[in-house]
């Protein structure tokens, strides 16, 4: 009965002692959601891996290799979007392949009025130009540049010929480009800034229109 007794006891130490380590072990490429799921051995997660540059498609390969789903790439991020469980977690977090693995997060768009954001208080539409020291009829901008440093901007008949520079600042360094964009906040940004809507027979105009 002694000899069961001190069996279990070692048992139960030894099973301590590895989650205890399993608890503590470094995972410094994943994210704080990702840690705690591959600590508690959490179920399969929608990620994002970004990997050293170049070496996106050995992962990707080596990942269904494994019979991992990959469910998305992203070669202008050097990313993967990809399904993993607690044990992949622990592996990519190790792999000399990735850079980083974040959560996949579920995000939505969302939007407050001026009434829902000032309730009753009246909001002047022109409050920015007042801020700026520019009066509602004062829209010239001539030889005024803008710089937007944002997700790109898209050529459009809007801007005209009046995207003087665009630089790409992804991927660690600095090169001249063609002026893209793949998400359209920066071209929206833009458009706010200096577009001059001659096109979209809308009522949308820049802040200064002719921007140089």
């Amino acid at each position: 009965m002694k000899v069961q007794r001190l069996a279990c006891l070692v048992v139960l130490v030894t099973l301590s002692v590895a989650g205890s380590a399993l608890a503590q072990t470094a995972l410094p490429k994943l994210d704080l959601v990702l840690q705690q799921a591959a600590r508690t051995e959490a179920g399969p997660q929608r990620v994002i891996i970004r990997t050293r540059p170049g070496l996106r498609l050995a992962l990707r390969d080596s990942l269904q290799a494994q019979g991992e789903a990959v469910r998305a790439d992203h070669p202008a991020i050097e990313a993967l979007t990809a399904e993993a469980d607690a044990a992949q977690l622990r592996a990519l977090s190790s792999d000399p392949l990735v850079e980083s693995v974040s959560i996949d997060a579920v995000v939505s768009a969302s939007q407050a009025t001026w009434w829902q954001t000032f309730g009753s208080a009246r909001v002047d539409a022109n409050l920015l130009r007042a801020t700026l020291g520019l009066t509602p009829s004062l829209f010239g901008g001539a030889g005024v540049g803008v710089a937007v440093i944002d997700s790109g901007i898209a050529p459009s008949l809007d801007f005209g010929g009046r995207i003087t520079a665009f630089f790409d600042f992804t991927n660690g360094d600095i090169r001249w480009a063609a002026p893209s964009d793949q998400y359209g906040h920066g071209t929206h940004v833009a458009d706010s800034s200096a577009a001059r809507a001659c096109c979209r027979g809308s009522s949308t105009r820049a802040l200064r229109r002719a921007c140089g």
